[in-house]
C-alpha cells in the first residue's frame, strides 16, 4: 500500500524556480529528517509523526495519508476516522489518538472521541 504514497509524494514534490527541491530540503519544510523521507520514497511504512507531517503538508485528511501508507486497509474503514483526523489536525498533540483510532473498535472510537472533545472544549 506504500506504494500509493510514494506515487502521490513524487508527483506533488515541490519546485522552486522550476525545479524540484532537494530531498534534504523537502525534509526540513517537513519537519522530519532526512532519511525518514528516503524511507517513504523507498517505499518502507513511514511512522505516524511523518504521516502527520505529510497530511499537513499536502493539506490531506491524516486518514488519507494513513490508508496510502499502509496503515489502514480502506480509506475510511471506521466512520469516526474523519472526526479523528479533524481532532489531530487541529490539535497535533493528541496524534497518539489517531494510531489508536485506526485500529479500534468504531464504538470506542465513538465514546473516546466524545470524551477528548468535551475536554478540547472546555
Amino acid at each position: 500500500m506504500t506504494g500509493k504514497l510514494v506515487q502521490y509524494v513524487n508527483s506533488h514534490w515541490p519546485t522552486f524556480n522550476g525545479k524540484k527541491v532537494s530531498c534534504r530540503h523537502f525534509a526540513q519544510t517537513l519537519c522530519i529528517s532526512h532519511p525518514s523521507l528516503i524511507s517513504v520514497l523507498d517505499g518502507r511504512q513511514p511512522g505516524l509523526k511523518v504521516c502527520l507531517a505529510l497530511a499537513k503538508y499536502f493539506t490531506l485528511p491524516v486518514y488519507t495519508i494513513l490508508h496510502m501508507a499502509g496503515h489502514v486497509e480502506t480509506e475510511v474503514d471506521n466512520p469516526y476516522l474523519p472526526l479523528v483526523s479533524d481532532l489531530v489536525n487541529s490539535h497535533p498533540e493528541f496524534y497518539k489518538f489517531m494510531e489508536w483510532a485506526a485500529t479500534a473498535e468504531p464504538k470506542q472510537v465513538d465514546l473516546v472521541l466524545r470524551i477528548v472533545q468535551a475536554v478540547v472544549d472546555e
